[in-house]
């Protein structure tokens, strides 16, 4: 069980010596752990603690180390191999970053011919030499520290120090110490990663260690605070480097972490062939990158250039094709101008070299198995070029190989390809239980809700689920069988995607499922009704809002979704309903006659997941009764009325009448044909004949 030691950022001369695995600390702290940071293991976030790993298996918990933000108010103190105190930097995602020497700050107490606590360690006191928490006997407030839990609350050191103080605090006319440490507000590193400008506290020191803890630059900001630092070394491709101010009272800042931007390293040669018409030169380079093809001499531009892919693959069309035998050099320029070294390529040759292979090797190092180039010849290194084994991968391009002797924890070795043209892939450096294939895709379905997401996968992996905004919905364990259900946080319906991966141990991906939820929960837009025709009388066509129609059975006509169910309504009554086509198109007409006067028609329609829409605008006109037109009466005193049919300038001489025997009563007003004979004028005749309304044979 490691020996630590807390004390009080505002108050370093309050400490703690404790031996345990578990702190909890409150107020800014100093942790030093008093090993050597090689005997580290892993350094892990969980919540708003650190969990340090050891190499021996032991673990040491840090409880309240980050803020929510997954800062650290905290310095965590280690040894480097000399014994030096180094402390350990976290970025803004809470991951160890580095390492850098911690500068010797000396801090003195208020002086008093009866202070005992400058170096006095917390445990010294036998007030606090209990399981319990103690009361300050001045004040009666408890001191919080749990000393034989290994618990230590910085409040306490602060109460702590007003109590010894309290009495000789009224002698003391000095001004309190200067214990808050400053604060770098800005600081940018220059593009070429030469100088530092910022902004902090005026007049105090600025210092910049590189990753080894090596200082490379320093410097005084002036009176408003402003520096410049012109560093000793350039930083550049994505090196780290620290920077710290330390105050004239000896206070010292928080790390502020910058990184070289400018990119100086060379891409990797291209992995080219060209065809065997001499034609077309394709590969596999740097992504993004640039392409240039040259001649055999290697000085004359004949293509390019083209831009790499995302994936890195690229393929350029020569304008001559190239004769059997010809070389031609290929160049890879990456985006911040760096060149690769130029590989030759031949017509007739195969200059593609293997891919590098798929691996996952046993955590017992004895055993490396995989997929690479079919057929392809397998060497494995280790690290001193001793050959551990040798195979050749089958038709499919899997093989399995044991290696002599195994590899030990920590080291590592190298796989090369070879194919049957000699061509060699890059070496790949691997370690025991190292793993780099991906898992198979999942094999799953969604359920008619879009709710859960049900399938198979490799055994024990992790199932993660996505939606089409790249936000995680779901994740799970896959079961030793291989069977994993997934709950949805949020629904897959109306036509989304869901994507469905699966990771392994190793955090390697499969590509992803594409799973659609089907389910339509959108409601249908208003039905539009595009025309109403009227198809009876001497008049016809559409009849537009607020006409008058004789036709008392009019078409209606209009678009819907396709295949939705629409439902007409009258004066807000369903009087019939009617499919929308395929095509979104839908005609109705009514099954029974309108009642005379003003119509009010609206219309609805359902899909096939039962969503309705709106009620659509209405649409009014009237229904009138049929105009008077023009017709024959043809009767005799023998036979009845066979037909009649009332028109405009009728004389009674048109209508053969001949006082039948028994007349029908036949119109509205229930007038009969012995109401008028051979001496009625037309003029009378209209007036009795209007409207008909029944026909009597």
């Amino acid at each position: 069980m490691p020996k630590i030691t807390v004390s009080n950022l505002q108050h370093p001369h309050l400490h703690q010596d404790l031996q345990t695995n578990l702190i909890r600390v409150e107020l800014p702290s100093r942790i030093d752990l008093n090993i050597d940071k090689n005997e580290i293991a892993q350094m892990e976030q969980v919540g708003k603690n650190l969990i340090i790993t050891l190499k021996n298996g032991e673990k040491i918990t840090i409880q309240q180390f980050f803020t929510p933000e997954q800062h650290t108010p905290h310095q965590l103190l280690l040894r480097d191999q000399q014994g030096n105190e180094v402390q350990a930097n976290f970025d803004e995602y809470a991951q160890l970053l580095d390492y850098s020497p911690v500068r010797s700050v000396q801090v003195t107490a208020p002086s008093s011919p009866d202070h005992s606590v400058t170096t006095a360690p917390l445990n010294a006191d036998p007030q606090l030499g209990t399981l319990s928490a103690t009361e300050n006997e001045e004040d009666g407030q408890p001191l919080l520290m749990k000393i034989g839990l290994g618990i230590l609350v910085a409040d306490a050191a602060y109460l702590l120090l007003n109590k010894k103080d309290k009495n000789n605090s009224d002698n003391n006319h000095a001004g309190p110490p200067d214990l808050t440490p400053p604060t770098i507000s800005a600081g940018t590193l220059d593009p070429d990663g030469k100088v530092i400008t910022g902004q902090t506290e005026a007049n105090i020191r600025i210092y910049v260690t590189n990753q080894a803890g090596k200082t490379i630059g320093e410097s005084t900001s002036d009176a408003e605070g402003r520096f410049k630092i012109v560093l000793s070394e350039v930083i550049t491709d994505g090196a780290l480097i620290s920077m710290k101010a330390v105050d004239q009272a000896g206070n010292e800042s928080k790390a502020v972490i910058l990184k070289g931007s400018k990119d100086t390293i060379a891409p990797a040669e291209a992995n080219a062939q060209i065809n065997d018409q001499g034609l077309i030169i394709s590969g596999k380079a740097e992504a993004l990158s640039k392409i240039y093809i040259y001649d055999a001499t290697g000085k004359t531009q004949i293509a390019g250039p083209v831009y790499t892919a995302k994936d890195g693959s690229f393929s350029v069309t020569l304008k001559t094709a190239l004769q059997h035998g010809t070389k031609a050099m290929v160049m890879v320029q990456d985006e911040a101008g760096n060149q690769s070294k130029m590989v030759s390529v031949e017509v007739g040759k195969d200059t593609l070299a293997p891919e590098q292979p798929l691996i996952e090797v046993t955590q017992d190092g004895r055993t490396i198995k995989g997929t690479a180039e079919a057929l392809s010849k397998i060497s494995i290194l280790s690290e001193n070029g001793q050959v551990l084994a040798t195979g050749q991968a089958d038709a499919n391009g899997k093989f399995q190989l044991n290696l002599q002797p195994a590899l030990a924890k920590d080291q590592t070795a190298n796989i090369v390809l070879e194919d049957a043209a000699g061509n060699k892939s890059p070496a790949l450096k691997f370690k025991a239980g190292q793993d780099n294939i991906a898992p198979d895709k999942a094999i799953a379905t969604i359920n008619a809700d879009g709710t859960v997401i049900t399938g198979t996968a490799e055994a024990n992996a992790t199932v993660e689920i996505y939606n089409q905004q790249g936000n995680k919905i779901g994740s799970s364990t896959v079961s030793a069988d291989g069977k994993f259900s997934v709950t949805l946080t949020t629904s897959i319906v109306n036509g989304n995607l869901a994507k469905v991966y699966v990771l392994d141990h190793a955090s390697n991906k499969s590509i992803a499922l594409d799973l659609i939820g089907n389910k339509d929960t959108i409601a249908p837009n208003k039905v539009l009704l595009k025309n109403v025709n009227d198809q009876v009388g001497e008049t016809k066509g559409e009849i537009k809002a607020g006409d008058n129609s004789d036709d008392p059975r009019p078409v209606f006509n209009g678009t819907g979704e396709p295949n939705a169910t629409l439902t007409v309504y009258n004066h807000g009554i369903a009087i019939g309903s009617v499919q929308v086509d395929n095509k979104g198109t839908w005609s109705f007409k009514p099954a029974a006659d309108l009642a005379l006067g003003k119509q009010n028609f609206t219309f609805t329609q359902m899909d096939a997941g039962s969503n309705t829409s709106e009620m659509s605008d209405s649409f009014q006109f009237n229904v009138i009764p049929p105009s008077t037109t023009s017709s024959n009466l043809l009767m005799n005193h023998d036979h009845p009325v066979h037909q009649f049919q009332a028109q405009t300038n009728i004389s009674i001489d048109q209508l053969l009448l001949d006082k039948p025997t028994a007349p029908e009563t036949f119109f509205s007003n229930n007038i009969s044909l012995s109401q008028f004979d051979s001496t009625t004028t037309s003029p009378d005749l209209l007036q009795l004949l209007q409207p008909i309304t029944t026909y009597i044979a």
